[in-house]
């Protein structure tokens, strides 16, 4: 079952955002730095009080989730009126995945934004992060933008 998250969900939420940011760390570690608390609980609470967080669940226990944002451009002088949704993160368990759970969680945000007249749906996906970058092609997202970097040692 797809719902909204709510407060008690946190703990496991964060179990699974903890597993996410490791692995971002050791890939990026000039970006990302270890912490014990990927994202506070008045932070996510917050998040859940928005409604912009969406939970897979099978038997109480959650086994993916989402968490997003509005983005809003409205009489910008070059860029054309839009709604988005912004994915800022979206996970699977590692136990879970190759269920086709990631596909349901986001066929479910596809429905959610056509029904709630948002323009397009957006994200940021690490180029180190092949299978998320797969994944997302495989729902029928294209690249649009390329973001560089260059590090001053």
């Amino acid at each position: 079952m797809i719902r909204f998250a709510r407060y008690e969900d946190y703990n496991q939420i964060h179990e699974m955002l903890q597993d996410i940011h490791g692995m971002h760390v050791k890939e990026e570690p000039k970006y990302y730095k270890k912490v014990n608390e990927v994202i506070s609980l008045s932070d996510f609470n917050n998040e859940v009080d928005k409604k912009h967080v969406f939970v897979y669940e099978e038997n109480e226990k959650i086994l993916a989730y989402a968490i997003f944002a509005e983005m809003l451009i409205s009489n910008h002088p070059i860029i054309v009126d839009q709604k988005v949704l912004m994915i800022d993160d979206i996970c699977v368990l590692k136990s879970e995945r190759g269920r086709g759970i990631g596909k349901e969680l986001f066929a479910y945000i596809e429905r959610y934004a056509k029904e709630n007249n948002y323009t397009n749906i957006d994200l940021n996906v690490w180029t180190f992060n092949t299978d998320a970058l797969n994944f997302y092609k495989s729902m029928g997202m294209r690249e649009t933008r390329v973001k560089m970097s260059k590090s001053i040692e």
